[in-house]
């Protein structure tokens, strides 16, 4: 038996001419994430798939309901007989979807595709699109707690959408902070002991270097090997000449000494900044900070972040010679215009790969807070 409904869509609101604020909007995504936190606690969990203002009916005193289970019946009907189908409607649906996989968070993507057609009264389909990810933030006037929720109903991947609908609407309610489940999403890697801060306005890492990452053994066997050399020039056997004074001879030796002091002296402060050193970095609206660190003795680099292009995994190549197989060793490279600043030689790959993909975000989402603030 099915029960009357009074009441009209949202989608018929909005032909009618209803404009929603933006209290209207939390409050109805309050009250549908109720719904789907229930549908989803079923075992199997039950999956709406087709959440769209078509099927949100609202009535006149604010309440709504979620209407038309018909793509769940006819997942259940196409299992039964063995065929599969894509259901859904375009614009609200979810990368998944399209391949037909469906999970809870499917439905958090249709929900936040609906709050998103509240908020502009267009179709999600109509927006641009940034690695296939809807850029709205130019468009809506939202606080910044709520844009961000709204980014992260929205996000393609299903890893970095929240995962459940009770998580949504802890984080809508502010029960959750939003960053506290961010880090997650952005993988971080486990055992890292990099430390990081951020605001919508500033990042700040603190990067420890890792003990025995490549580069610090090749470090060691080179100091041996100069030190051998050292000691053979310094304290040898027998006599360079026989026909040379000693202080001729020891001059010698002591210039011969002198390139390979400097070398070694070179890759002992490498061998101690890999082990001992720190890397911290800072970036805000302006300016890009790097320093460097060991032992008090600091090295500070400054970049225009406005100038920053892109960071990438950049390769140093110990050797270019035809004959030999170059040595490649990884950085996080800044790129800015045709330069290339380089920094975490001596953390774990999977390290190098966070950060960027961390700075990368952190760039970006200052790039869409500083074009929203100008419209």
């Amino acid at each position: 038996m099915q029960k009357f409904i009074s009441g009209q869509s949202l989608d018929t609101l909005i032909e009618n001419g209803w404009r929603t604020t933006e209290e209207e909007v939390i409050d109805l995504a309050t009250q549908i994430l109720e719904v789907l936190n229930y549908l989803h606690s079923f075992n199997p969990p039950v999956i709406h798939r087709d959440i769209k203002p078509q099927n949100i009916i609202r009535q006149s005193d604010g309440k709504v309901y979620l209407v038309d289970f018909g793509a769940v019946t006819d997942i259940y009907r196409q299992t039964l007989i063995g065929s599969s189908t894509i259901v859904g409607t375009y614009g609200y649906m979810p990368p998944e979807q399209f391949r037909g996989q469906v999970f809870p968070a499917t439905d958090l993507y249709g929900l936040g595709a609906t709050l998103l057609y509240l908020l502009t009264y267009s179709s999600p389909a109509e927006f641009p699109q940034k690695k296939l990810k809807i850029d709205f933030r130019p468009s809506v006037n939202v606080c910044e707690d709520f844009g961000d929720w709204l980014e992260t109903m929205l996000e393609p991947i299903i890893e970095d959408r929240f995962q459940t609908a009770s998580e949504a609407l802890a984080v809508l309610k502010g029960d959750v902070n939003l960053n506290s489940r961010r880090n997650p999403s952005l993988r971080k890697p486990a055992h890292s002991k990099i430390k990081i801060s951020k605001t919508r306005d500033e990042l700040n890492l603190f990067i420890p270097h890792n003990k025995g990452e490549p580069g610090d053994l090749n470090n060691r066997l080179i100091i041996f090997y100069i030190s051998m050399f050292l000691t053979a020039l310094v304290f040898p056997n027998s006599n360079i000449s026989g026909d040379l004074s000693a202080i001729n001879e020891l001059t010698i030796r002591i210039i011969l000494a002198i390139p390979l002091g400097i070398a070694e002296l070179y890759f002992i402060f490498n061998y101690l900044y890999s082990n001992f050193g720190h890397t911290k970095l800072k970036i805000d609206r302006e300016n890009f900070y790097l320093e460097y660190s060991l032992f008090g003795l600091k090295r500070k680099i400054f970049i225009k972040t406005i100038d920053i292009i892109k960071l990438k995994i950049s390769y140093n190549f110990i050797s270019r010679r035809p004959s030999s197989i170059p040595l490649a060793i990884a950085k996080c490279g800044i790129v800015e215009g045709t330069k290339i600043k380089q920094f975490g030689r001596y953390i774990k790959r999977i390290e190098k790969e966070w950060l960027i993909e961390e700075i990368n975000n952190f760039l970006d989402t200052r790039i869409d807070n500083e074009r929203q603030s100008d419209v």
